[in-house]
């Protein structure tokens, strides 16, 4: 059999980049009696697969040289439509699979299996551009419909696609992913970070993108008040790109007063994640809709333990209800966070609660049963 693998992603310092390495990885690993067609659109993403451990002669990267212009310019769009098509038609696969859901809308020579990580772009459209409406809404229309099987990550999401997209149930699919298996060790020194910036002795972090739909804004707000109510000197630290977005949480910042208390990352590599991960007193994730939620998972593996908003599939990652709100309660969130903070007890049992997500939440389990659905689509 012939897998075809859109990889188009694998090099985004994001939830679906990170995703779409730990499938294309594994794929290689697991199926060692197939052959792989991996499709990249740039040669960085053609070295990432190259230093794969397990890349072999049983795989064939094609780099379609697709442009490199931003997301929504013309160009763009009509070479993920047209030449990855045409790559596509020109390759026997027995079967397409795409850890996202852009792909050509017109390919029908073998069937395609994709993930559809969340329906946030139906949810929350009022966070999106209309450009970005209108292209990649009308694709996880198109693919939630026309694929042979549908990938997601969680019951809730399953629930969403179902009922919102009224998809065929049997055709949706959850397939959790995974986390890596054991702490991982994070190179560097507490001390020195980021061209200089000295990690603080006590900081709350959040990791995951700049976006409306993130809910950052009810974080600094509560994070005013932790603030004002915790006498240790607590910082801030929020990673993520710059955007036009960002700059507005920094005015937010300013006009809170707190802005020297908060430091913005930016984009960061996973050693850096690790080391803020491990040395944080606690990460918040107060989203206000989720497919899934890396940064819980990642957090935790790190006994680092978290507060979330109680929205969409965070409630199947965060096993301790005391530590799920409201999403726009920001004095809620506030509450937690300084109870994590001054209860050392709290803190341990809250941790001990929440790691136990952690064991069921493997990528070679979500490898195997990706194979299996491979199976039984031929």
């Amino acid at each position: 059999m012939k897998i075809g693998i859109d990889a188009r992603f694998i090099e985004h310092k994001t939830g679906i980049g990170r995703y779409c390495h730990h499938i294309v990885e594994g794929l290689l690993a697991k199926a060692i009696n197939h052959r792989l067609g991996i499709f990249v659109d740039h040669v960085e993403q053609q070295r990432i697969i190259e230093k794969m451990q397990h890349h072999s002669s049983n795989t064939e990267l094609n780099n379609i040289g697709t442009s490199k212009r931003k997301a929504f310019h013309a160009s763009k769009l009509l070479d993920d439509q047209l030449l990855l098509r045409s790559a596509l038609d020109r390759d026997n696969l027995d079967l397409l699979y795409s850890p996202y859901f852009n792909l050509p809308i017109l390919y029908r020579k073998a069937p395609v299996i994709v993930t559809i990580h969340d329906i946030s772009l139906v949810l929350t459209w009022e966070h999106y551009t209309l450009k970005q409406r209108l292209y990649y809404g009308n694709l996880l229309k198109y693919y939630s419909k026309h694929a042979d099987f549908v990938v997601t990550d969680s019951m809730n999401s399953k629930q969403d696609i179902i009922g919102y997209l009224n998809v065929d149930e049997k055709k949706v699919r959850v397939i959790r992913p995974g986390i890596p298996s054991c702490k991982a060790e994070a190179e560097g020194c507490r001390d020195y970070f980021f061209d200089g910036y000295v990690l603080p002795k006590n900081y709350i972090l959040y990791s995951g993108g700049i976006a409306p739909r993130k809910n950052i804004t009810t974080l600094i707000k509560a994070f005013e008040i932790v603030r004002r109510e915790v006498p240790e000197d607590y910082k801030l630290i929020i990673t993520g790109p710059e955007s036009k977005y960002r700059e507005l949480l920094l005015k937010y910042a300013i006009g809170l007063s707190i802005d020297k208390d908060i430091f913005f990352a930016g984009v960061v590599t996973d050693e850096e994640l690790k080391l803020l991960y491990r040395n944080a007193k606690l990460t918040v994730y107060p989203s206000l809709y989720e497919g899934f939620g890396f940064p819980i998972l990642e957090s935790l593996i790190e006994d680092t333990p978290v507060v979330a908003s109680n929205s969409s599939s965070i409630k199947e990652l965060v096993y301790d209800n005391d530590m799920l709100v409201e999403p726009l309660d920001y004095k809620g969130f506030a509450d937690r966070m300084i109870t994590l903070i001054i209860d050392e007890n709290q803190y341990t049992k809250t941790l001990d609660i929440q790691r136990a997500v952690v064991a069921e939440y493997c990528w070679e389990n979500t490898i195997d049963e990706l194979m299996k659905l491979f199976l039984e689509t031929i």
